[in-house]
């Protein structure tokens, strides 16, 4: 996808799998690089890519202030859930029911 591409704002159910399927083939079109990162770029790394993507999408700045908090919010909130996925997980282990 072209840097003055956008993609339309989702706005149903449809449109949103749409826009990720978008976003991924957008994201993985990097993977060429990565062996110079030394790194593969794999499903599971691949989230971090997400914000940057979004931006892109939205015809914003990948730099900048913007770019700064929406990486912020995106990263916070994966780990805010992960760590909120294995607290649930570690409560229900100590105390089955």
């Amino acid at each position: 996808m072209a840097l003055d591409e956008t993609v339309s704002h989702a706005h149903t159910p449809e449109g949103w799998l749409l826009e990720i399927r978008l976003a991924i083939k957008d994201a993985r079109e990097i993977e060429q690089f990565s062996p110079l990162t030394g790194q593969p770029l794999t499903n599971v790394n691949l989230f971090h890519l997400a914000p940057l993507v979004c931006l892109k999408f939205r015809g914003r700045k990948l730099v900048g202030r913007e770019a700064d908090r929406v990486t912020e919010t995106a990263l916070a909130n994966y780990v805010v859930n992960v760590f909120g996925m294995i607290t649930r997980f570690e409560e229900t282990n100590r105390n089955p029911r």
